[in-house]
């Protein structure tokens, strides 16, 4: 659902001075997020939705000490 959210969301007529691209090419705002919900667009997409490989974490632990 996030990535059909992403795909399909609308960046016309929003204002804000924010506007990014971000690390994988896509416009984002701290005011707006990825823009507007378009219910049809997602409907549309989501008819021909292939699933994504599950998403990877990583995580990195480590020790602090006072010596």
């Amino acid at each position: 659902m996030q990535h059909i959210v992403v795909l399909t969301a609308k960046q016309k007529h929003l204002g804000g001075h924010d506007w990014a691209t971000n690390g994988v090419g896509r416009n984002v705002s701290h005011w707006f997020g990825y823009g507007l919900l378009d219910a049809a667009a997602m409907v549309d997409y989501a008819r021909d939705w292939r699933p994504v490989p599950a998403q990877t974490r990583c995580e990195m632990r480590y020790r602090v000490t006072n010596e």
